[in-house]
């Protein structure tokens, strides 16, 4: 029930956001209508790098009264929108601003009474012992390595579906510099967290069903964003291909033919998922695709590489 009073709060404070750029607008959340809605979904993608659809805006922004909490990822969107780190950045900050206290007005005047009692004649020394004090700690700062580490997090999202992507579809590598590249696993809100000393990062990402993409972000403070990851037509096709009915089959022949190069090579992964199967060249893969008895169904597509036209060359997949 907290969450949900903080995450009134953002909406009032997202508000205020989007008044700020639109000043002649009074309403309020509930009132916002089409060019509303495109006008703040344009300011979270320059502000934030990322977007919400008008279903999700009528779902967990337009109502008066919020009786579940939307995704972390997109409360960290709606949070950086409003000037913050993230989320719990957000709360962190009404918690302190609700459990903040006014100093009792009797403690200056004490201060001042027991300044009275000091005798005048010590306050140099008083001042010369501290300016010492000051200069010794701030040469010993300086000396110091500073090596504090800061947290980086990326979380990524279908851009067609909007939903969040899982760890088994999505491989997401650190690569440094002299080093093996590191495997990250995606959490349950499909994010990664990592945690480094240096002020730039580059992570490698793929997936057989999304576009292939390296990310270059340079960062010594904490950041989080939200990556957008398109999918991958030619898996989509794939996999409707295999789903399609028999007549549907026959119709798209030609469209698979065109999708895969002469020399295509596809393999038939065991469950493991590493070892090989079977091998199949273009023709007997568009074959068992097509043929009435469907023996070729329920298929997961785990890798595939393409040509200078655009063409699958290798395609690897299991059955589920």
């Amino acid at each position: 029930m907290q969450d949900l009073n903080y995450f009134n709060q953002l909406k009032s404070a997202l508000l205020k956001q989007y008044k700020e750029e639109h000043p002649h607008f009074q309403g309020s959340l509930t009132d916002f209508k089409g060019q509303e809605i495109a006008n703040l979904q344009a300011m979270l993608m320059e502000k934030a790098q990322g977007r919400i659809s008008e279903k999700w805006f009528y779902t967990h922004l337009k109502i008066s009264e919020n009786k579940k909490l939307p995704r972390l990822d997109m409360l960290d969107l709606l949070a950086r929108f409003s000037g913050y780190l993230h989320w719990d950045d957000f709360k962190k900050s009404q918690q302190i601003q609700l459990s903040g206290t006014i100093p009792s007005p009797s403690e200056p005047l004490a201060t001042q009474e027991k300044n009275r009692r000091e005798p005048k004649q010590n306050a140099p020394w008083y001042l010369l012992g501290l300016l010492v004090f000051l200069g010794l700690g701030f040469t010993i700062i300086t000396l110091l390595p500073t090596n504090k580490q800061h947290q980086i997090e990326f979380c990524f999202v279908n851009d067609f579906s909007l939903e969040k992507i899982k760890d088994s579809d999505l491989k997401v590598s650190w690569i440094k510099q002299g080093e093996t590249p590191q495997k990250l696993k995606l959490n349950e809100h499909g994010c990664i967290r990592v945690f480094t000393e240096v002020d730039s990062i580059v992570l490698s990402i793929e997936g057989a069903y999304f576009q292939n993409q390296t990310i270059r972000r340079k960062t010594s403070i904490d950041h989080q964003e939200t990556i957008m990851m398109q999918p991958d037509t030619y898996s989509m096709l794939i996999d409707y291909f295999v789903s399609a009915d028999v007549a549907a089959w026959k119709e798209k022949r030609s469209q698979l033919e065109t999708l895969f190069a002469p020399n295509a090579m596809i393999i038939h992964l065991a469950p493991d998922g590493k070892t090989g199967m079977e091998l199949y060249n273009k023709q007997e893969f568009i074959n068992k695709l097509t043929m009435p008895l469907k023996t070729m169904k329920n298929i997961k597509i785990v890798d595939q590489k393409r040509n200078p036209d655009q063409q699958i060359v290798s395609l690897k997949f299991m059955q589920k």
